[in-house]
């Protein structure tokens, strides 16, 4: 009688189709580069013991956690989104702007995959609905990656961000950043300068925290004690003085101000995000001739970043004198500078794009490959575009901007006279203005300067192969 062949349970189903399988023989598949999972020294909780008993039922969620960082890794990812839907649980991941599909997980394999990365960032992996972030350091090859991860619940079910940051990765410099000359000029003024207060806008996404870390790398820490209040934490500085609001108990953004002020008499205070107007006015008295504040808001150009402050009936004459600066940005995809092609666009691209066709001149776009070898640029991988860069909007009070804004004037009449001054420094003219230099495309400006989907490129998002899950 034939021996009947043993089904395998569900655990045996999934581990085979995952590729975890237990084979005779020696498995010869190039699994990439060693991954490992460790906590962040003095950021990531200590795991309770029912944690990790939950975590070790989940165990073989294990391979795929770590197939899915070596991708991230490999598209050059800053961020993960693992999010329950009607069709499966999508993981996708943005890379240089761009988002790329990584592959749809059956719900047990995402539990799975979940329950690992959750326990690593030290927070309880069997909650799915209450808001919770922690940190872990992934280690893929020779590389070593800060990881973020920020879960919630919603209707569909549960949501995972990771944000990945390289540890080696510097500082960004303000030279790097996107400014054109005359704005990059302006703005190196009012940082030399040992006062004021200097704001960075922008929508969430947009860069803001990259474009603070520069400005605050450009006051010298040796000269001036730097004080630097977050809602989170994302990185550590050797010459700054850091204070996280993200444990419970925390105080106030405002509370954190008044404390600073009295225990660390700092010449600098830096805050991730002006929120609320009891922290706008704390900041606004602080700042005088020798004190300097710097800090983001959410909003859509400089002017809505203004208009935003004043809604927070902030004292005019204080906000008024304080002002420096106020910049807002949005990003783009950088032009590839190896195999960028020039061209002369026609009106009607120009038109739908935003942009005076009187004005514009040569302009550029990705490369295509040789017709007859088909050979891609090396560089971008064919892809046309390498990074990304940011667009600003940039406007430097002068003393007639300041007078309108102590006197309660309208936002059109500050706009008008920021222009007239040539103080106010719009996305439309630094978008044209990078875009003649080589630096970004038509199309990417259009996002910059309207919102119309019809013109926003149709790049269809590629899948990523290599999960071993089902797509």
């Amino acid at each position: 009688m034939a021996r009947r062949k043993k089904k395998a349970g569900p655990l045996g189903s999934l581990l085979k189709m995952i590729g975890i399988g237990r084979p005779k023989k020696k498995q010869t598949r190039d699994v990439g580069p060693p991954v490992e999972f460790t906590p962040t020294k003095g950021r990531t909780a200590e795991p309770k013991p029912e944690w990790t008993a939950y975590g070790e039922k989940y165990a073989y969620g294990r391979e795929p956690a770590e197939e899915l960082m070596r991708r991230a890794v490999a598209v050059k990812a800053d961020e993960i989104t693992i999010r329950s839907g009607a069709h499966g649980v999508e993981v996708t991941c943005k890379a240089e702007g761009e988002t790329h599909s990584l592959a749809t997980l059956d719900p047990e394999t995402a539990k799975g995959l979940m329950a690992v990365l959750k326990v690593a960032a030290g927070v309880n992996p069997a909650e799915p609905r209450k808001p919770q972030h922690g940190f872990f350091t992934a280690v893929v090859g020779a590389s070593k990656w800060e990881m973020r991860l920020q879960s919630s619940g919603s209707s569909s079910g549960e949501k995972i961000i990771l944000r990945l940051r390289n540890e080696k990765e510097p500082v960004r410099k303000i030279e790097d950043l996107g400014f054109t000359d005359k704005q990059l000029e302006r703005l190196k003024e009012v940082l030399a300068k040992p006062g004021g207060m200097t704001l960075i806008g922008g929508p969430p996404g947009s860069g803001r925290s990259v474009t603070l870390q520069a400005c605050m790398a450009a006051v010298d820490p040796f000269l001036h004690e730097i004080n630097l209040i977050e809602s989170v934490s994302d990185r550590r500085y050797d010459t700054v003085h850091q204070i996280a609001l993200d444990s419970p108990g925390s105080p106030s953004m405002a509370e954190a101000i008044k404390s600073t002020r009295r225990t660390k008499q700092p010449d600098v205070i830096v805050v991730d995000e002006i929120a609320d107007a009891q922290t706008a006015g704390v900041l606004c008295e602080f700042v005088d001739d020798e004190h300097r504040v710097l800090g983001t808001l959410r909003g859509s150009d400089t002017l809505s970043v203004l208009n935003k402050l004043l809604e927070f009936k902030v004292d005019r004459d204080k906000l008024a004198h304080a002002l420096q600066a106020i910049t807002a940005q949005r990003l783009v995809r950088k032009l590839c500078q190896s195999c960028k092609q020039e061209y002369r666009p026609n009106s009607d691209s120009l038109r739908r794009a935003g942009l005076s066709s009187s004005r514009a001149g040569t302009m550029y776009r990705p490369g295509v490959p040789d017709p007859e070898t088909q050979v891609v640029c090396a560089e971008c991988e064919g892809r046309g575009y390498k990074g990304q860069m940011a667009i600003f909007e940039t406007l430097f009070i002068t003393d007639p901007v300041r007078e309108l804004i102590a006197s309660g004037g309208a936002m059109s009449q500050i706009r008008m006279a920021a222009k007239a001054g040539g103080s106010l420094i719009s996305f439309s003219d630094a978008a044209l203005r990078q875009g003649m230099a080589g630096l970004t495309t038509l199309e990417e400006i259009g996002k910059v300067l309207a919102d119309r989907k019809s013109f926003r490129p149709k790049i269809r998002a590629p899948q990523i192969s290599g999960l071993g899950l089902a797509s």
